[in-house]
């Protein structure tokens, strides 16, 4: 009992230099300041979203950015309600709207399939995406352009979760300001974790120098994560985290296991290093878990158990503040005991399960 309060007491500092890591590179984020224009293509994939395309649209119709340099190409992916058709009743607010299909599936993944097929047909310099359910913020596209000096090859921005009044929504929010944690902190520190599709930009030329989805193609997902990692890992061009361009979306609380499985699944392609690091981390968890009955069964073990749960409380609560106030969050960090509380399980059943298990999409 000795060995293991010793092991699991070293994973625990592993746990907290890598939490204290990624507050040092929250630090290092900052609003982008180049002045070129570029001319842009901004990609939204919809499926069966004709009851929230509008919104996402009129958003894209408000944009600060000059239209004569923007186009917004909707892909239309095997939606089988009027999708399109509403999307398309926007052409005469958004000049440079058009709305494709996909008509070359080549690869596992739909949605892929359908980014490949918007980023196609557009001409943009600047690839943006986002999803149909989203609202960007205004400033969205010229504050991402802006974050795109000369060496940069792809930008992510916050993508918070709306609260709302429910509980569960409430965690998948603060759940949302975790991965935007975790997302600006690592690339604050040159070691991009983790993004998000609904609030994303790649050069073209970023694109096809990591050989666009192609490499990727066999996986379910990771169009946005495992796109981000081979332009780090593959190509010379730099990834930033830019806090001003913002969209906001609906959490979403169908099919949620399975959800939370699909983007837990991404993990096992990071990397050796990545997933070494990982596995200290999912083994500190399992710590934790086992911890109370090891306590009640061996005194020995109560005091580095106790010390354990205060250290990882307060790692989690120091970094999160931070990140709630870069972000204007405070609100949802309510909700942080009760997250606390369910993280360990989280971690110990869905990380397991998504290492473990087939991803499908939609």
């Amino acid at each position: 009992m000795e060995a293991l309060a010793f092991v699991s007491s070293l994973l625990c500092l592993i746990y907290v230099t890598v939490a204290g890591a990624i507050h040092r590179g929250l630090s290092r984020t900052a609003a982008g300041r180049n002045a070129e224009l570029h001319d842009v293509t901004v990609v939204i994939p919809a499926r069966n979203e004709a009851h929230r395309i509008e919104a996402c649209l009129a958003a894209l119709a408000e944009q600060t950015y000059p239209p004569e340099r923007t186009d917004v190409i909707v892909v239309d992916d095997r939606s089988t309600d009027d999708t399109a058709r509403r999307a398309l009743a926007w052409t005469d607010r958004i000049p440079g709207l058009r709305v494709a299909r996909d008509t070359e599936p080549a690869l596992a993944c739909p949605k892929k399939n359908a980014l490949d097929a918007g980023i196609r047909v557009g001409a943009g310099e600047i690839i943006l995406t986002t999803d149909a359910d989203c609202i960007p913020s205004p400033d969205w596209i010229a504050s991402t352009v802006r974050a795109f000096d000369t060496d940069v090859g792809m930008v992510a921005g916050y993508a918070p979760l709306s609260a709302g009044k429910r509980l569960l929504s409430g965690l998948l929010a603060l759940q949302g300001l975790v991965v935007s944690t975790l997302a600006a902190g690592s690339m604050g520190l040159g070691f991009p974790l983790t993004c998000s599709g609904r609030n994303l930009a790649y050069r073209r030329a970023a694109f096809h120098d990591a050989g666009g989805f192609g490499p990727i193609g066999h996986i379910h997902g990771g169009d946005d994560v495992l796109l981000m990692r081979r332009i780090a890992k593959r190509t010379p061009w730099r990834i930033r985290f830019n806090p001003e361009a913002r969209v906001d979306s609906q959490p979403h609380t169908d099919g949620l296991f399975r959800r939370q499985v699909r983007y837990q699944s991404k993990a096992v392609h990071y990397g050796y290093s990545v997933l070494l690091v990982a596995a200290c981390i999912y083994i500190f968890h399992v710590a934790l878990a086992a911890g109370p009955f090891l306590a009640w069964q061996h005194p020995v073990f109560r005091v580095p158990f106790g010390l354990m749960v205060a250290a990882k409380f307060l790692a989690d609560w120091l970094l999160l503040l931070r990140a709630a106030r870069r972000f204007s969050a405070r609100k949802i960090l309510r909700l942080f005991p009760l997250l606390e509380l369910i993280s360990v399980p989280y971690v110990v059943v869905i990380c397991a399960a998504g290492a473990l298990a087939p991803s499908r999409w939609k």
